[in-house]
C-alpha cells in the first residue's frame, strides 16, 4: 500500500530553494493539516476482510486515508522548499518534473497544487489551511516512478463542515483482485463514509467491474451500513455476480426499489433473513443509497508550467 502512497514523489521531487523568514511564514501557512478519520474495526472475531462485506470497505477506506496522509506529508515537504507559491521545474532524477503552487481566488479552497511529469498533469490537491477540506486527484498513468505507473484515476475527498466525510473514486486497473464472479478486472467505484455528532459511521458504495475500460456503467454492486464506535453496526449489500447463487439478487437492481442479496449485524452469527433484510433496510435507506449515476471518469485538469 505505500506504493501506491507515494508514488516516488518524495525520491522525485528534490526542491532545495534557500528561504528568508517572512517566506518561511508564508509556506508555514500553506501547510496542509493531515486527516483524522478512521473507521473503528468491526466487532467479531471471526470478521474478516475475505468474509465480511463491511469489514472489507472499513479497511479499504481506512488504507485510502493513510495513504491520503502520506500523500500530504510527501506534499508538505515540497511546500516548506519552495518560495511560497509559484512554479518549479526540472525535478526528479529524470529532471522532468514540475509543478504549481497557487492561492485560492474564490474561496472554495485556500491553495491548490499541481504536479506534472513529462509534461502531463499527475496529481492536483487542493485544501483549506484550516483541515476543513482537501481533495486529491491522480493520474497513475503518469506516476514519477515507472513501476508505480498503472491505467488508473483517483480521487479522494475529505470535508468537515455539518458533518465529517470521505469520498472515494477510482476508474481503471486497481491494485486489489476482482472478485470471482466479476465481469473484468477494471474497477469503477464510488464509495462515501461519513462522521456523525455521536462518532458513528455510514458507509455508501456502487462499483462496477468490466472487461475494459467504459464510460456507460452498469453497476455490479451495492452497499449501504452502519458502523457504531464500538465495532457494532450492520450491512445490507448488493452483487450481481451472486445473482446465479443467490436467488433474492436479481441482476439488474431497481434503485427505488432495491433487491438485497445478502445483509447481516456486524458479529451476527448469521447473515440476515429476507425479512431481516426488509427490515434493516427500513432502518439504512436514511443513509442513502449511492446512486449508478456517481459511477463516471474522474476529472484530473491542470496546467503544467
Amino acid at each position: 500500500m505505500a506504493k501506491l502512497a507515494l508514488f516516488g514523489l518524495a525520491a522525485a521531487l528534490a526542491v532545495g530553494c534557500g528561504k528568508k523568514k517572512d517566506e518561511e511564514s508564508d509556506a508555514a501557512s500553506m501547510t496542509i493539516p493531515s486527516v483524522a478519520f478512521t473507521l473503528p474495526t468491526p466487532s467479531g472475531a471471526a470478521l474478516t476482510a475475505a468474509t465480511d462485506v463491511l469489514t472489507h470497505y472499513q479497511q479499504r477506506m481506512n488504507n485510502v486515508i493513510e495513504r491520503l496522509n502520506k500523500e500530504i506529508e510527501v506534499l508538505n515537504n515540497i511546500l516548506t522548499k519552495l518560495e511560497g507559491t509559484g512554479t518549479f521545474k526540472d525535478k526528479g532524477p529524470n529532471n522532468n518534473v514540475s509543478g504549481t503552487i497557487a492561492a485560492g481566488e474564490d474561496g472554495t479552497y485556500d491553495y491548490s497544487a499541481t504536479i506534472c511529469v513529462g509534461g502531463k498533469v499527475f496529481s492536483t490537491t487542493t485544501w483549506k489551511s484550516d483541515g476543513s477540506m482537501v481533495v486529491t486527484s491522480r493520474d497513475l498513468n503518469n506516476a514519477p516512478v515507472t513501476d508505480n505507473q498503472r491505467d488508473l484515476l483517483a480521487s479522494v475527498s475529505y470535508s468537515k463542515a455539518e458533518t465529517e466525510a470521505v469520498s472515494m473514486q477510482m476508474y481503471g486497473e486497481v491494485y486489489q483482485t476482482a472478485p470471482t464472479g466479476a465481469d473484468g478486472s477494471y474497477l469503477t467505484e464510488y464509495f462515501t463514509a461519513s462522521k456523525n455528532d455521536s462518532g458513528a459511521f455510514t458507509i455508501s458504495a456502487v462499483n462496477d467491474w468490466e472487461a475494459t475500460k467504459v464510460t456507460t456503467f452498469t453497476p455490479d454492486g451495492y452497499i449501504v451500513g452502519t458502523l457504531n464506535t464500538d465495532g457494532s453496526g450492520e450491512f445490507v449489500a448488493h452483487a450481481k455476480r451472486l445473482s446465479s447463487s443467490v436467488t433474492a439478487c436479481a441482476d439488474a437492481l431497481n434503485e427505488a426499489s432495491p433487491t438485497w442479496c445478502f445483509g447481516r449485524a456486524v458479529g451476527g452469527a448469521a447473515p440476515y433473513t429476507a425479512d431481516e433484510k426488509v427490515a434493516a433496510w427500513s432502518r439504512l435507506s436514511e443513509i442513502g443509497l449511492t446512486p449508478k449515476s456517481r459511477l463516471s471518469v474522474p476529472t484530473i485538469t491542470g496546467v503544467c508550467p
